[in-house]
C-alpha cells in the first residue's frame, strides 16, 4: 500500500490499482491498473453528469490479509457516490463495491487499456445452455450481467481480454484438438507458422459482475433511479471500455489480472464446456466467497433418523408395505441386471419400499451419493453452468437425487460418516438455491413461469428434507410462499393457467409435489386449496373427447407448446390427494384419469422429476371412479371450451385460445380446435417452437395483428345453445354452438369473423381431413416441409400484408383421376370427407367473395403421442383459406354429421 497526497496505490504480487483522491474534471477515481506482468494500464473517466462538489479517498483497512480504500464523491445536487475497493493478499483480483444515489451522476467509464497498449481479443462463454463453451472473439460489444439471462448472444457474467500469442511451430494446435478440427490440418497451420518468438503480452484482464441481489433493491426509495443490473462493454475510440452509469443503488464488480495461457489453451481443446480461470475467480470471490461459506451450518443434529419424509412419511411405511407387495423380478432387475438410473426411479424405489432389501438400499445410496456430488459440483466448479441460477430447469437432478435419497438416508445403507457428508452436501445446496443471488423474480432474475416453480420446489424440498437445520424453515417458507403466490397469480378465477397445457403441467409438477411435501412436514394444507381444485378442473374441461389416435383416450389439446396427443395423469394425483378430503371430487378425478388411459406421468416430452420414484402411488389410490359431467366454460384469461357432453363417445367440442394467459403459446390467440360427434375435425399442430399465425385456424391482417391477444367480451352457456364473442384488433370472432340432447343429433357451430378495417386479411380453418395413421407425401408444388425447431415463417409472420400467390391464384380444378380430395370447395363453401366416420359440411355466406381455396401441408414434430407410443410424428392437415379484401365478414356454419347421413 502506497499513499501520497494525490493517490492511493494498492498492490500485491498479482495485481495493482491506483485510486485518485481528487480526480480532475472528466477524470474517474481509477487512475490505472497493474497487470500480472507488471505493466500499468487503463484508467477511468467520468462523462457528463452534474458537478462534483467534493471528493476524497482514504485507506480504511491496512492488514496482512486484506486492504481497503474508500473513495467518496459528493455532487452539487447533493448526490453521493462511494466506492469501496478491496484487495486480498496473493489474490489476483480487485473487488469494487459501489453505492450511489445521484440523479445526475453521469457515466463512469473504465478504460481497459491505453493508447499504447490494447488487447485485441476477448474470452467468454457461449450463453447458450446447450453448449456453454469457452470461446474467443475480437474485442467488441458485450453486455455483462450479474445474473445471467441465458441464451442471449453477447451476454455473460464476465469477459477476459487478451492478445493471442503469435502462432509458431511450437504452439500450433495438436492433431486431436478442436482447433485442428475447425481451422484446417495441423500441417497447414505449421507451414504458416512463424519462427519461435517470445510472447510480449502474457496478460489477461478479467472483468466480472458479482452479487446479483444487491444490484436491485425491491424497496429502493432513493432520489435517483436504480442502476440497471448490467454493464455495457464495448470499443470506444479503438479502446475497450466499460460504461457504468452512476445513478442509484449498488453495484459490485471484479477486476482480475491473470496469465492468459491456461484460458487460451482451453480454446484448442475438444471439450470447451468448462469453467475457465476467469469464471473461477467469480466463483471464489462472488458466488461462494469464504466470508459467506464460513457461516454455512454444515453439521447439526436431528436429521439422522427421520426419513423418509418427502412424498411419504416414515410412519406411513408399515401401512404402505401392507398394501404393495415385492416383485421378485423387479428386485432382481435393480440389484443385479440394471443400474439404478436417475430417469428410472419408480422401479427401484417401489421395490425398496415394498421389500426393504438391503442390497438394493446400498445401490440406491451409492447412486444417490454420486448424483448429490454432481449437484454440488455444478456450483463449486461450474463446468456445466454459466452461473448458479442459470437455467434452473436444467438442474432438476436436485429433485431426482432427493427422491432417491429420502427412503434410504436413515437406513443402514449409509454408515454414519457417509450420512453426515450427505447431510452437509444437502445443506450446501440449500444455501445456494435459497439465495436471492440464485433466483429472484422481484428483481427480474427469473425465466419462464415453470422455472420459478421449479426453484420454489428446490428450496421447499431441501428445507423439508432437513427439518432440524437452522435454515430449514426459511427455505420451506420461501418455497411454499412462492408456490402459493404462483397458484393465485398464474391461474385465472376458473383455474386457467398462464402457460400452455404442457408447461402448465411442468409448473404443476413442482407445485403438487411441493404442497404434498409441505403438508407431510406440517406446513399447512395448500394441497387442498380451492384454486388448485379449479386448476384440476381446467385440465378436465379443456381435455379433448376420446380420440382414436391416442387409443380412444382423452388428451390435452395440442395448443401452443403442448405435444400433439399429449396424455396426462394429473387426475390420478388429484384422486389420490383428495380421496379423504372430498370423496365425490376424487371419484370424478379418478374417472377422468381412467378416461385418459390411466397414464402414469403428468405428460410427455420431459421426465417430470418432482414425483419421480413415487408415481406408483397415483395408480394405487383405491378410489372408485364416478363419471364427471363437465360442459362449456369460459376461463377469463385463458380461453373458452364449448362442449355438449362428456358422457358419450360422440362428444362435440370446440376449444378457443383467448386472454392474457399466453406464455409458451404460438402466435395463435383466437384460434380454434374442433371435434364433432367424437371425431377430430379441425386440429392444431402441437409443439413446434412458436408456430406462426398461418398454421392456426384464425383471421389475420395488419389491423388484426397475428401476435395480438383475443379478449372475450361475452360468454353465455345453456343446455341448448352457447354463445361467445371476442375481439382482437379489427377482428371480432363470434361463435354460436347449437346443442341437441342427443349427441348424434344436430350439434353444430356458427362462426362469424368480422373484419372492420380497410386492409386485406386471411381467414383459415385447418382441417384434419385424412387418415391420421397414413404417411402423407409432400404434395407436388407444395412448399418445403418445415422441420421442428426451424423458423417456419422465415422471420415473417402472416399478417395479411403479403398474401402471396394464394391471394390471387384462381381455384385449381380437381383432377379427374384418383380419389377425390379430402376437402372439396364448392359454391356454398366446402365439404370435408373426414378421416374417420364423421364428415364436416362448411356452409359460408357469400363464399364467392372469399376466393376459397385449400392448402395441404405436412409438419414433422419431434415428439407426440399416438397409439400408446411417444415419439416423432408426421402430421397432415388441409387448410381452407379465404381472403377478405377490406371490411367484411366470414360467416360459416360448421355442421358435423355421420358419413351415413346426407348433408343438411
Amino acid at each position: 500500500m502506497i499513499e501520497t497526497a494525490d493517490a492511493v496505490r494498492m498492490v500485491n504480487d498479482r495485481i495493482g490499482i491506483e485510486i485518485r483522491k481528487k480526480p480532475g474534471p472528466g477524470q474517474g477515481p481509477i487512475a490505472r491498473l497493474r497487470l500480472g506482468s507488471g505493466r500499468w494500464t487503463g484508467g477511468s473517466k467520468l462523462e457528463g453528469g452534474g458537478a462534483v462538489a467534493a471528493c476524497d479517498a482514504e485507506v480504511v483497512a491496512r492488514g496482512p490479509i486484506f486492504a481497503e480504500t474508500l473513495f467518496h464523491a459528493a455532487f452539487a445536487d447533493k448526490g453521493m457516490w462511494t466506492i469501496r475497493i478491496r484487495m486480498e493478499r496473493a489474490e489476483p483480483v480487485v473487488l469494487v463495491d459501489e453505492q450511489f444515489d445521484t440523479p445526475n451522476g453521469g457515466i463512469f467509464r473504465v478504460l481497459l487499456g491505453d493508447e499504447t497498449f490494447r488487447f485485441t481479443h476477448m474470452v467468454t462463454r457461449d450463453s447458450r445452455m446447450e453448449s456453454a463453451e469457452v470461446r474467443s472473439d475480437p474485442v467488441g460489444n458485450y453486455f455483462l450481467e450479474p445474473w445471467l439471462h441465458w441464451n442471449n448472444p453477447g451476454h455473460g457474467r464476465w469477459l477476459a481480454l487478451y492478445t493471442p500469442t503469435p502462432l509458431t511451430v511450437d504452439n500450433a494446435p495438436r492433431a486431436d484438438s478442436a482447433a485442428s478440427a475447425t481451422d484446417g490440418a495441423v500441417e497447414e497451420l505449421i507451414a504458416g507458422a512463424g519462427p519461435k518468438v517470445e510472447d510480449q503480452n502474457p496478460d489477461m484482464l478479467v472483468v466480472g459482475l458479482l452479487s446479483p441481489a444487491v444490484w436491485v433493491d425491491p424497496h429502493w426509495k432513493g432520489r435517483a433511479g436504480q442502476v440497471e443490473p448490467g454493464v455495457q462493454a464495448g470499443v470506444q475510440d479503438g479502446l475497450m471500455s466499460l460504461a457504468m452509469p452512476v445513478k442509484g443503488g449498488r453495484r459490485v464488480s471484479l477486476l482480475g489480472a491473470i496469465d492468459k495461457n491456461e484460458s487460451a489453451g482451453l480454446l484448442v481443446e475438444k471439450n470447451r464446456r468448462v469453467a475457465p480461470p476467469p469464471q473461477k475467480l467469480l466463483i471464489k470471490h462472488g458466488d461462494l466467497p469464504l466470508d459467506r461459506v464460513k457461516d454455512f451450518v454444515l453439521e447439526w443434529a436431528g436429521d439422522e433418523d427421520n426419513h423418509p419424509r418427502l412424498h411419504i412419511r416414515k410412519e406411513d411405511l408399515p401401512a404402505l408395505r401392507a398394501r404393495i407387495k415385492p416383485n421378485p423380478a423387479e428386485l432382481r432387475r435393480w440389484t443385479s441386471e440394471q443400474p439404478v438410473d436417475k430417469y428410472l426411479l419408480d422401479g427401484p424405489i417401489r421395490e425398496f419400499i415394498a421389500s426393504g432389501d438391503s442390497t438394493l438400499g446400498r445401490l440406491m445410496a451409492q447412486r444417490a451419493g454420486e448424483y448429490l456430488q454432481t449437484c454440488v459440483d455444478w456450483y463449486l466448479k461450474q463446468d456445466y453452468l454459466l452461473g448458479p441460477g442459470t437455467a434452473p430447469h436444467m438442474q432438476s437432478l436436485i429433485i431426482s437425487t432427493l427422491n432417491l435419497l429420502d427412503p434410504v438416508l436413515s437406513t443402514e445403507a449409509f454408515v454414519p460418516a457417509a450420512r453426515k457428508r450427505a447431510l452437509a452436501k444437502l445443506a450446501f445446496l440449500g444455501y445456494v438455491v435459497g439465495s436471492e443471488d440464485y433466483w429472484s423474480p422481484e428483481r427480474g432474475y427469473s425465466g419462464f413461469a415453470n422455472m420459478t416453480s421449479q426453484v420454489a420446489l428446490y428450496r421447499l424440498a431441501l428445507g423439508c428434507m432437513l427439518p432440524s437445520h437452522p435454515k430449514s424453515k426459511e427455505w420451506v417458507e420461501k418455497g411454499l410462499g412462492q408456490l402459493s403466490w404462483q397458484l393465485r397469480a398464474w391461474s385465472d378465477e376458473e383455474g386457467g393457467w398462464i402457460e400452455a397445457p404442457h408447461y402448465a403441467m411442468v409448473s404443476l409438477d413442482h407445485m403438487l409435489a411441493g404442497f404434498a411435501m409441505a403438508a407431510n412436514s406440517g406446513y399447512g394444507d395448500a394441497v387442498f386449496d380451492p384454486r388448485l381444485r379449479k386448476v384440476f378442473e381446467w385440465f378436465a374441461l379443456i381435455s379433448t373427447p376420446r380420440d382414436s389416435r391416442t387409443g380412444g383416450f382423452r388428451h390435452l389439446p395440442p395448443v401452443g407448446n403442448t405435444y400433439h396427443g399429449e396424455p396426462t395423469g394429473i387426475w390420478g394425483i388429484a384422486a389420490w390427494l383428495w380421496k379423504d378430503r372430498d370423496p365425490e371430487f376424487a371419484a370424478q378425478m379418478q374417472w377422468l384419469f381412467e378416461q385418459g388411459g390411466s397414464f402414469g406421468n403428468l405428460g410427455i416430452g420431459w421426465n417430470f422429476p418432482s414425483g419421480l420414484g413415487y408415481r406408483f402411488l397415483m395408480k394405487d389410490s383405491g378410489v372408485t371412479a364416478k363419471p364427471a359431467s363437465y360442459g362449456s366454460a369460459w376461463f377469463p384469461k385463458t380461453g373458452v371450451v364449448l362442449r355438449n357432453t362428456m358422457l358419450s363417445d360422440r362428444e362435440t367440442y370446440l376449444h378457443m385460445i383467448a386472454g392474457s394467459n399466453h406464455d409458451h403459446y404460438d402466435v395463435d390467440s383466437g384460434s380454434i380446435i374442433l371435434y364433432g360427434k367424437g371425431r377430430v375435425l379441425a386440429d392444431d399442430w402441437g409443439y413446434i417452437g412458436r408456430h406462426p399465425a398461418q398454421w392456426h385456424s384464425m383471421l389475420t391482417s395488419p389491423d388484426a395483428p397475428a401476435d395480438a391477444t383475443m379478449h372475450i367480451e361475452t360468454f353465455a352457456a345453456s343446455a341448448s345453445l352457447d354463445y361467445v364473442s371476442g375481439r382482437k384488433g379489427a377482428w371480432q370472432r363470434q361463435i354460436v354452438f347449437v346443442k341437441d340432447a342427443d349427441p348424434l343429433g344436430p350439434n353444430f357451430f356458427v362462426i362469424r369473423d368480422t373484419h372492420a378495417a380497410d386492409s386485406a386479411g386471411n381467414w383459415r380453418l385447418w382441417l384434419w381431413a385424412e387418415d391420421p395413421a397414413a404417411a402423407v407425401p409432400k404434395a407436388a408444388g407444395a412448399p418445403a416441409l418445415p422441420q421442428h425447431g426451424v423458423d417456419f415463417s422465415a422471420g415473417k409472420e402472416d399478417d395479411g400484408k403479403d398474401l402471396g400467390d394464394l391471394a390471387d391464384a384462381p381455384a385449381q380444378p380437381a383432377k379427374p383421376e384418383g380419389p377425390p380430395p379430402p376437402v372439396v370447395v364448392h359454391a356454398q363453401g366446402a365439404t370435408m370427407a373426414g378421416a374417420e366416420d364423421v364428415a364436416l359440411d362448411i356452409f359460408i355466406h357469400e363464399a364467392s367473395n372469399l376466393n376459397l381455396r385449400t392448402e395441404r401441408a405436412v409438419q414433422r414434430v419431434t415428439c407426440g403421442f399416438r397409439g400408446g407410443l411417444e415419439g416423432p410424428q408426421e402430421l397432415a392437415q388441409t387448410a381452407l383459406i379465404g381472403t377478405i379484401q377490406g371490411p367484411g365478414a366470414v360467416t360459416a356454419l360448421l355442421y358435423p354429421r355421420l358419413k351415413t347421413e346426407p348433408p343438411p
